[in-house]
């Protein structure tokens, strides 16, 4: 069920059956390459870890050309300051460089801003 839309990109919540894909996107050497993984992920690694984003943030599956193609959400979340953290991940090498990044980052920024009532929402990059 879409929650969030962007112009190009549907924001849903992530489901059980996204977590192979997580898996795959995860484990792709080029993303290896450049996170501070110590080992490749399991399904069991993915499960846990979603299950800990649903209770600590809102994680979101990004929805492009019919099909999951990434992940994004908030976390961090520090209520005394109307803060918040933003990650985004396009996993899906096939629609890199589409600008489907940037559409789900604007449709997450106005449900922080607008529904969440966040002052301020930073972005951690590599």
């Amino acid at each position: 069920m879409t929650l969030l839309s962007g112009k190009h990109v549907q924001l849903r919540r992530v489901e059980p059956d996204d977590y192979p894909a997580i898996q795959t996107w995860q484990n792709d050497p080029e993303v290896f390459y450049w996170m501070d993984y110590e080992r490749a992920f399991s399904l069991d690694d993915i499960r846990r870890s979603e299950e800990q984003a649903c209770t600590e943030g809102h994680p979101f599956v990004i929805v492009a050309e019919g099909r999951s193609v990434g992940r994004i959400g908030l976390n961090n979340f520090r209520p005394r300051d109307e803060m918040a953290s933003l990650y985004i991940f396009v996993g899906d090498r096939e629609v890199r460089g589409k600008g489907y990044g940037i559409d789900a980052l604007m449709a997450l920024i106005a449900y922080g801003f607008d529904v969440l009532n966040l002052r301020k929402i930073e972005l951690w990059t590599l």
